[in-house]
């Protein structure tokens, strides 16, 4: 998504008992199951023009290469219908990079006594004992490729003109990273070994081994997390025991000297919050830093490998995202009576919105087994 939206805006609708949020849900997956496609959500959010009202309005999003002359069925008291050529990032081009070591540009948050830490996404092979590293092999691999052609690392075939400072920054990464071979990687004179040609990856230093993951879809954990947000006298979804949600995590142990604790301006961070319809929340993120969002009345769902899951939907300003690539398994905070806490982490986002979605941070701790917030 650019970090600038031109055209409508997507925006938070406020409280009101207007509209059945049961009514709005059902149409919601009628259509997505009438669309029949990977990759598409629907939202019931608002929707402001340039200059104009907002207008509550059901947003679908689908892949580009499905889009063709749909006809949907008449929408609860003729609200009105956006279908917009876009979809959700697959968690692999959003965030987590992995590769040999497995590494990961790693957001934690930290369990028990700042020992262990969680990230999303949890990816296929991520078994336990396995090392994790940061920052990612994609990140500073990508960083030394773009300096190549202007180095001494690169061979007289390719190279263009060499310029002090980026073959100072290219050695710099080789002392700082290990290089591992690599047939997938890029090629670079070996300054240790005579100028002979080598292909590899760099990864960074290593934060410590996988010790626990899980990738998988749910029934009714959001309809219990829902339960306690009606408990707690918090704004709620209304969600179904039937509602699917995608869980994806993975614990990983931490080297002290690299986990500098929960910390989110200046105050360490004690409590874990709720992320509930209308909560004004925060993040930090790799590529987008700190940005500011609100909560959205229903929840997003996405059509996820043949069956809609259910997520919580965070939206940004108009006209700014709340999050971008890179920023996946960053904390959500909520501000409750001048106290942040954490209360999610980041999983995806659409590609042409600032439309972000978000696992409450209690669901990934009631499916982590013994693991409790430190």
């Amino acid at each position: 998504m650019d970090s600038g939206l031109s055209g409508p805006g997507i925006t938070p609708l406020p409280q009101t008992t207007e509209f059945d949020v049961t009514e709005i849900s059902n149409y919601i997956t009628r259509v997505l199951h009438q669309l029949d496609t990977q990759d598409a959500y629907g939202i019931f959010a608002g929707v402001r023009q340039p200059g104009g009202p907002v207008a509550p309005t059901f947003i679908f999003g689908l892949p580009r290469s499905n889009l063709g002359e749909i006809v949907l069925p008449p929408s609860p008291n003729n609200l009105p219908i956006w279908v917009r050529n876009d979809c959700i990032l697959s968690t692999n081009e959003l965030e987590t990079a992995w590769a040999m070591d497995p590494v990961a540009d790693v957001q934690e948050l930290t369990l028990q006594a700042c020992s262990v830490g969680i990230e999303t996404h949890c990816v296929s092979g991520a078994l336990a004992g396995l090392s994790v590293c940061s920052p990612s092999t994609i990140e500073v691999t990508g960083r030394l490729k773009g300096l190549l052609r202007y180095t001494t690392l690169c061979p007289s075939t390719d190279r263009l003109h060499i310029t002090r400072a980026r073959e100072t920054e290219a050695q710099a990464l080789l002392e700082r990273f290990r290089f591992h071979d690599h047939a997938s990687g890029i090629s670079i004179l070996d300054p240790r070994n005579q100028g002979q040609l080598k292909t590899g990856i760099l990864s960074g230093g290593n934060l410590g081994v996988i010790v626990a993951s899980h990738f998988g879809t749910h029934s009714d954990l959001l309809y219990q997390y829902d339960q306690e947000l009606r408990r707690g006298l918090l704004p709620h979804f209304s969600a179904k025991v039937s509602w699917l949600t995608r869980i994806d995590w993975s614990i990983f142990t931490c080297n002290l000297d690299r986990c500098g604790g929960n910390i989110y301006q200046g105050d360490r961070i004690s409590e874990i919050g709720d992320l509930y319809p209308g909560a004004k929340v925060e993040k930090i993120g790799r590529s987008t830093g700190r940005t500011r969002g609100e909560v959205n009345r229903t929840m997003l769902q996405h059509w996820d490998n043949g069956a809609a899951t259910y997520e919580i939907a965070i939206i940004g300003p108009a006209g700014e995202t709340f999050a971008d690539k890179g920023d996946s398994g960053g904390c959500v905070f909520v501000n409750q009576d001048g106290t942040y806490k954490a209360a999610g982490l980041l999983i995806g986002k659409t590609q042409e919105s600032n439309i972000t979605f978000a696992t409450p941070l209690r669901l990934i701790l009631q499916t982590a087994g013994d693991y409790e917030w430190a």
